[in-house]
């Protein structure tokens, strides 16, 4: 920063230059000069633009209204060096750093040791009444000890508002109490001011939230305070500490607890114990007949001994119901067996007698459930199906609601089962009832008795060497070649011949596939690789080789697709 020095002039280097410059000049003055010497001058003006025009190209930077430069080719603006008619060249073609992009200094700036060797130095003008760039002030002077001092720069203990690019500071100094908060870092203020404010109302009051020395007081907001305007201070509510012309503060911004979002005490409330040190204590109004969210009862009154005490609170061996923010309390003494579901009571089904499932002490008894009771009705008590607990009227309780497994749904226990070993305490076990013709649970057999020797054993198992086509039926023993495949065969075509697909083992031979057998019916046996896809085939590429696609058993092999040839019987396979 520099203090304001004279603009330089331009520099010139040519004769016929000069006379441009005396023709800018007096077109900016208005003086008339003698009319010889103004032909003289015009005739040396065109001269020189007949020549400029001839010898090279040139520009033309207007500096105002009445003020223009021309710039021949030589004048490389923002090259570094000053050259021709550049009023600056400082390297760059930008605006706004003193030297413009035309090499005209700007307004506010000087322009120093410029050459056709050196580029241009720029620094805004301390004084000029502009504060610009980098300035903290510009009061239009470069004197000290009036606010802004010689380098622009705010003084300790003053302030500089209004200055701008068009018009100088007004300083003065930091008074608290003026109406004016001067906050540290603030624009016009220094940023490591000692006399920094936090609010400023206009006065030296203390009491109002902005003390005599320009602080924010405790328990106060104070905001709209700038430079040029002072602070209004509010009581700050919700912070615990009761101040001003507040009725009270419980340290919160909420509605319905004492003390409103506005810090006044809320209706059928009452507070106390708020200060400027510690917050107000808020307590619903005990007997006004309002149970509001602090009271656990309100009956209308203050008595002890009628069900809700002088405090609010239910009274021993009492349950209290129907007050709300509208409406009072009443209260009842609790009794088991009143048909009211009380507080400490589990139920009330209006008896005291065991086994019903709400005993008489009125609590649920076990493997039951008692729904719908309260302070208004009575408990209907039904038996827990599913719980593993066989109570009341339950035939049965397997600890699930399923049916299908002996124990249905409801707790019945379904046709052909039988539970045991269900109580109180422990679940049911069903088994199915062998014997008595239907296959059920576990049940591998069921031929219609409980005799062991005849294929299904006195508990429902095929036994060894025989088989159970249908429930109820009489089971057979096994025997290959009766057309009937069970046990341990693989096939069974009737007979016990071998070379026809099924051998006298009743096992599949080699290259044959056999199929359809069951319990009551022979296998059909065909033989793989004759080129015809045969019921129970996966394939028959008309060989019985492994590894091409169809294997020795007619199977499609993995990785492979075989799909019947074009005008043919046998499959081709290709892999994939």
């Amino acid at each position: 920063m520099i203090r304001r020095p004279p603009r330089s002039t331009l520099s010139s280097s040519s004769a016929a230059s000069d006379v441009y410059k005396r023709q800018v000049s007096t077109q900016s003055t208005g003086k008339q000069p003698e009319t010889m010497t103004t032909k003289l001058r015009l005739v040396a003006t065109a001269t020189l633009l007949i020549a400029l025009c001839a010898s090279t190209e040139f520009q033309v930077h207007q500096l105002s209204e009445d003020r223009q430069v021309v710039l021949g080719e030589a004048d490389e603006c923002g090259d570094g060096t000053r050259t021709g008619e550049e009023e600056c060249d400082d390297g760059n073609g930008e605006d706004g750093d003193g030297c413009s992009r035309g090499c005209v200094v700007e307004e506010g700036w000087q322009c120093v040791n410029g050459s056709e060797d050196t580029k241009d130095k720029c620094e805004l003008v301390c004084g000029d009444s502009k504060r610009m760039g980098g300035e903290e002030c510009d009061d239009g002077n470069d004197s000290k000890n009036d606010g802004c001092d010689d380098f622009c720069t705010v003084e300790p203990g003053s302030m500089c508002v209004g200055g701008s690019a068009n018009e100088a500071d007004t300083c003065t100094a930091i008074e608290c109490g003026d109406g004016k908060r001067a906050r540290a870092g603030a624009d016009g203020v220094r940023g490591d001011e000692d006399k920094s404010e936090d609010c400023d109302d206009g006065n030296t009051d203390p009491g109002d939230g902005c003390t005599g020395g320009c602080q924010v007081e405790d328990g106060w907001e104070c905001s709209g305070g700038s430079t040029n305007s002072a602070d209004s201070c509010t009581v700050k509510c919700g912070d615990g500490l009761v101040i001003g012309d507040e009725g009270c503060d419980d340290g919160n911004l909420e509605d319905g607890d004492g003390c409103s979002s506005t810090c006044t005490i809320e209706d059928d409330w009452e507070c106390a114990g708020g200060s400027e040190d510690s917050p107000s204590t808020c307590t619903a109004v005990c007997g006004d007949g309002k149970r509001l969210e602090s009271e656990k009862c309100d009956d209308g009154n203050t008595d002890s001994e009628d069900g809700c005490s002088s405090s609010c609170e239910v009274e021993e061996g009492f349950t209290c119901h129907g007050g709300d923010a509208n409406e009072q309390d009443v209260c009842d003494s609790i009794t088991c067996g009143n048909g009211k579901r009380q507080p400490g009571e589990q139920c009330d089904d209006e008896n005291v007698a065991d086994g019903d499932g709400c005993s008489e002490d009125c609590e649920v008894e076990s493997g039951w459930v008692c729904v719908d009771g309260n302070t208004g009705g009575k408990d209907s008590c039904s038996v827990d199906c599913g719980d593993g607990k066989r109570v009341g009227d339950e035939g049965c309780d397997d600890r699930n609601q399923d049916d299908g497994d002996g124990c249905s749904a409801s707790c019945r226990v379904e046709d052909g089962w039988e539970c045991k070993d269900g109580s109180e305490t422990s679940r049911d076990t069903c088994d199915p009832v062998c014997g008595d013709g239907e296959v059920k649970g576990v049940e591998g057999c069921d031929d219609g008795n409980a005799t062991s020797g005849d294929g299904c054993s006195d508990e429902c198992i095929v036994e060894s060497g025989w088989f159970c086509a249908e429930a109820g039926s009489d089971c057979e023993e096994c025997s290959c070649g009766d057309g009937k495949r069970a046990c341990d065969e693989a096939c069974d075509d009737g007979n016990t011949a071998s070379g026809d697909g099924c051998d006298d083992q009743c096992q599949v031979e080699a290259k044959w596939v056999c199929n359809g057998g069951t319990e009551q019916q022979a296998d059909t046996c065909t033989e793989c690789g004759n080129g015809e896809r045969d019921s129970g085939e996966g394939c028959d590429d008309n060989n019985s080789e492994n590894g091409d696609g169809c294997n020795e058993q007619c199977e499609v092999e993995n990785g492979w697709t075989c799909k019947q040839a074009s005008g043919e019987t046998y499959d081709v396979c290709q892999d994939h």
